[in-house]
């Protein structure tokens, strides 16, 4: 089993790759747009957040993960969705727990003042970008099943297992 970097919880072997990972959904103060990122290294969009770290608790670690790249502190209002998703990723068998909250960040933040920006995961460089929450259909976000989830965002937590 070959184990990824420090306490984060993720693990690969035979050809699969568990992870775990906490995301936030922040909404633009109009709820007209949400952010979204992607890496240097992927086409793709996803809700920002990260991997979690062995005994904290996943409203910690997307707290965590946005101070971290993007320089901001938020507060998990509520727990929105937990997605169990299965996808092919880098030539492994992917199955990923994600926990997905509804983030608030302070009225007037950084964050909301520029359509883009950027951001760090270590040394790799972040994407930061507001997205039309009713124009996701067209967007590559990953997991799939956001792009209608969010246009219809429920008043309870979901569980969804989705495969893209």
């Amino acid at each position: 089993m070959i184990m990824d970097s420090h306490n984060m919880i993720t693990f690969r072997q035979n050809g699969n790759w568990f992870t775990y990972r906490a995301a936030g959904i922040i909404f633009s103060p109009d709820s007209k747009k949400v952010l979204l990122h992607r890496s240097d290294a992927d086409p793709f969009w996803s809700l920002p957040g990260g991997r979690g770290e062995f005994f904290e608790p996943s409203r910690e670690t997307v707290v965590r993960e946005m101070k971290e790249e993007m320089g901001v502190e938020t507060a998990a209002e509520r727990l929105a969705f937990v997605i169990e998703n299965f996808f092919e990723y880098g030539g492994y068998n992917c199955h990923e727990l994600g926990f997905y909250y509804l983030l608030k960040a302070a009225p007037g933040c950084k964050i909301f003042e520029t359509p883009a920006f950027e951001g760090r995961e270590g040394s790799q460089k972040l994407y930061f970008e507001w997205f039309e929450v009713s124009g996701l259909e067209s967007v590559e976000l990953y997991p799939k099943c956001l792009r209608a989830k969010l246009k219809n965002f429920p008043e309870a937590t979901e569980h969804i297992v989705h495969r893209d």
